[in-house]
């Protein structure tokens, strides 16, 4: 999530630098829960002394930057990236991303 912010961070500095203003606020949806708590309500204890670093670029949601959301697992297309998954959970994703076969129209 803090590379993920860092970068769209980053993306949105580009309008920015050539003075056009950013209407909307942009979300970013994330399915874990204790990352998106840590990174709205920065108490660190001995756990999560190791997330420290990384939340600093997860609070640009707390300065209104960005809308920090929760999704649940089921739901997450990023994990068609990141994990392997049931082949109907994987077409599911796919038809939700709006990936077509373009070999064997429908």
């Amino acid at each position: 999530m803090a590379n993920a912010t860092s970068e769209l961070t980053w993306i949105l500095a580009i309008p920015k630098d050539f003075g056009v203003p950013i209407s909307t606020t942009p979300n970013m949806y994330s399915d874990n829960m204790a990352a998106i708590h840590i990174s709205e309500n920065p108490l660190y204890h001995e756990w999560t002394k190791h997330v420290e670093i990384d939340s600093l670029h997860s609070r640009k949601g707390k300065q209104g930057s960005l809308q920090l959301m929760h999704v649940s697992s089921h739901n997450n297309l990023v994990d068609i990236f990141t994990k392997a998954l049931l082949p109907s959970h994987f077409n599911n994703i796919v038809s939700k991303m709006g990936v077509v076969n373009i070999y064997n129209p429908s």
